[in-house]
């Protein structure tokens, strides 16, 4: 984990990290305090839509989501060289064989993992269309 990653975590995540599968073969790694604030803040929507939506149960998609989600978690610390340890399923589902890529995402506080091979392509038109939107 670079240096400059390590120094944005807060107090209260320590040097522990959740990190579950995400699109595009990606993993995700949450620090520890960001991770618990999602997992309440996702409770809370999803109760309010049950009550907006008079049922009591998740809807089946729900549940297969939640399932795939939290069955490949795992919560890792930092060793004393900032690395993690990820399980065999998350190495498998992300392909990461040989070079790997972190990308930090400030405004979303989460590390994204990734096998450096399967990194998008942007060529300058889509990153403009991305940016800017429709209207240009």
């Amino acid at each position: 984990m670079p240096a400059r990653f390590r120094k944005a975590l807060s107090e209260d995540a320590g040097e522990t990290f959740v990190v579950c599968f995400a699109p595009n073969k990606r993993l995700r790694a949450y620090p520890l305090d960001e991770w618990l604030f999602r997992e309440n803040l996702e409770k809370e929507r999803e109760e309010q839509r049950r009550r907006d939506d008079g049922r009591s149960n998740p809807t089946e998609s729900e549940l297969k989501l939640k399932r795939m989600l939290y069955e490949t978690l795992s919560e890792t610390q930092l060793d004393a060289q900032g690395r993690f340890s990820l399980t065999p399923k998350q190495i498998k589902f992300a392909g990461l064989e040989k070079a790997v890529t972190l990308a930090g995402f400030s405004d979303e506080r989460y590390i994204e993992i990734f096998a450096t091979e399967n990194q998008m392509e942007f060529d300058s038109e889509d990153f403009d269309t991305l940016f800017y939107g429709n209207s240009k």
